[in-house]
């Protein structure tokens, strides 16, 4: 007979076994993610060191994190709010069963209350800039990259065999020492629709927004199909100088600006478009420590 953490269908799905606690004080390793899981190399089992809530919850319902709205630690890595996690699960577990163990857990450790809520968040498109075409299509024959180099000889990171994007990122500084400029130097493997659901975060950062703040949710209109391997370099202003992002070339940035970059790196632009229904959560309640295992 066939069990999966319940006993019978109609039932909310559990863990195996979770423990989940405050993470106390910092002690070295990684932290702030959560490891294993579905689709996974270790499927049957999750762990997290110095993971806060918000992280959690994006998770369990797999949104972002500017579709949780609720108390201002959600989103705190300090000692008092951040907790350690361990959960194990049958290997073959979907990723919507897990989905479900773990707000369980969530709503039975913290006594979470919420609600959803439709809001409205920019909208963009995506589309060709009507220039020559300057995307090349990923051959899956290629000779795999080299696994000692993380960067190439312009900056840009070597993507290994699987990965979709890698990022770095350096900063531009005035005569005087201050920052001017954050400079992004990514490399991509993906479509333009997986392309353009991580762009709303990307203009969200070049105009200054929080990050917790609503990102543009940008639709795909380029009417590209294949997988694309391309690269991006881009500067956001200094926020805390007070700079304004603007769409055209900034010098002083050490870098193209977003929009531009998009255009004359990519052959892309983006349009305004009307604005995105998104459902977010809001967090009517958590306790900010869980109850005990």
């Amino acid at each position: 007979m066939f069990f999966l953490c319940y006993s019978a269908w109609g039932q909310s799905p559990s863990f195996d076994a979770a423990s989940l606690k405050l993470a106390g004080p910092r002690v070295p390793g990684p932290g702030g993610g959560l490891t294993g899981g579905p689709g996974t190399p270790d499927p049957g089992r999750i762990s997290g060191n110095r993971v806060p809530l918000g992280v959690l919850l994006g998770v369990a319902y797999g949104v972002n994190n500017d579709q949780l709205s609720g108390p201002g630690w959600l989103y705190d890595f300090s000692d008092p709010h951040v907790f350690a996690i361990s959960a194990t699960m049958p290997p073959d577990t979907t990723k919507e069963q897990y989905q479900l163990m773990l707000q369980n857990l969530l709503k039975e450790r913290f006594h979470i209350t919420l609600h959803h809520e439709s809001r409205d968040f920019p909208g963009y498109d995506l589309v060709l800039s009507g220039g020559a075409m300057k995307l090349k299509e990923w051959d899956p024959n290629s000779p795999p990259p080299p696994t000692d180099i993380r960067s190439d000889a312009m900056g840009f990171p070597i993507l290994p065999l699987g990965s979709k994007s890698r990022a770095s990122i350096g900063m531009r500084m005035a005569e005087g020492g201050a920052p001017t400029a954050t400079l992004t130097s990514a490399a991509y493997r993906e479509t333009m629709a997986e392309f353009a659901m991580g762009l709303g975060f990307l203009i969200r950062s070049a105009s200054g927004g929080a990050s917790g703040a609503p990102a543009p949710r940008v639709t795909d209109k380029t009417g590209l199909t294949g997988i694309y391997e391309f690269h991006l370099r881009h500067a956001t202003p200094n926020m805390s100088a007070t700079a304004t992002p603007a769409e055209a070339d900034d010098p002083a940035l050490g870098g193209q600006t977003l929009f531009n970059a998009l255009s004359s790196q990519l052959g892309l632009k983006l349009q305004k478009a009307k604005s995105v229904p998104v459902d977010v959560i809001v967090i009517d309640h958590a306790d900010p420590v869980p109850a005990e295992n």
